[in-house]
C-alpha cells in the first residue's frame, strides 16, 4: 500500500508539510550526528586538559631542575639524610654519642641515661631514654638547642627540673629516638 498525497493540496498545506518534515530532518541530524559530534568533543578537551596540565608540571620541573644530574645528586643526598635522621635500627649507641657531645658543647654534666623498652608503631619504632643532666639553666637550654639540633631525629616528652644544694640544676629529660620498621 504506498502513501499518496492529494493532487489538490493548498500552498499553505504544503508549507506546513515542508516545515514538519524539515523540523523532523533537523531532529534526527541533531541526534545522531551532532549530538555525538558534541560529546565527543567534550570529551577530547577534558583529555586535552588533563595532558596540558601533566605538560605544564613537566615543563615547570624541568624548568626548575636544569641540570639533571646534579638535582638527583641533591636527591640522593637529601635521602641520605632522611636515613640518618630515620635508620633502620634503633642506634642507641649513636645517639648516645650525640648527647656526649651535646653535653660537653654545652657544658652540662650527664649524670645518667637509662634506655627503655622500645615501642612499635605502624611504621616506625619509638625507643625512649631516660637523661639526667646537671648544670645550670643557660648551660641546660643549650643542651636541649643541642639535642634539637641534632642529625638523628628525637623528641623530648617530659622535662623536670629540680634545685639542688649548693646551686646545681638537675634536669631530668625523657628523650625519644625514632627509627623506621622495614
Amino acid at each position: 500500500m504506498a502513501l499518496t498525497l492529494p493532487k489538490e493540496l493548498s500552498l499553505k498545506h504544503k508549507l506546513i508539510l515542508f516545515a514538519v518534515v524539515a523540523v523532523l530532518a533537523a531532529a534526527v541530524t541533531w541526534s545522531f550526528v551532532f549530538q555525538p559530534q558534541r560529546h565527543r568533543l567534550t570529551e577530547l578537551d577534558g583529555l586535552y586538559r588533563n595532558e596540558k596540565r601533566q605538560v605544564d608540571t613537566i615543563e615547570a620541573y624541568v624548568l626548575a631542575h636544569p641540570d639533571p644530574a646534579k638535582h638527583m645528586a641533591e636527591l640522593e643526598t637529601r635521602r641520605r639524610s632522611v636515613d640518618r635522621m630515620l635508620p633502620e635500627t634503633p642506634g642507641v649507641s649513636d645517639f648516645l654519642v650525640v648527647v656526649e657531645k651535646a653535653a660537653r658543647a654545652s657544658g652540662v654534666q650527664v649524670i645518667h641515661i637509662k634506655p627503655a623498652q622500645p615501642v612499635s608503631r605502624n611504621n616506625y619504632q619509638e625507643t625512649p631514654l631516660d637523661i639526667l643532666v646537671r648544670g645550670d639553666f643557660f648551660q641546660t637550654a643549650g643542651f636541649l638547642k643541642q639535642l634539637e639540633d641534632a642529625p638523628r631525629f628525637n623528641a623530648v616528652n617530659s622535662l623536670a627540673m629540680n634545685m639542688k644544694l649548693g646551686g646545681g640544676l638537675e634536669t631530668k629529660l625523657q628523650v625519644v629516638i625514632y627509627s623506621v620498621k622495614k
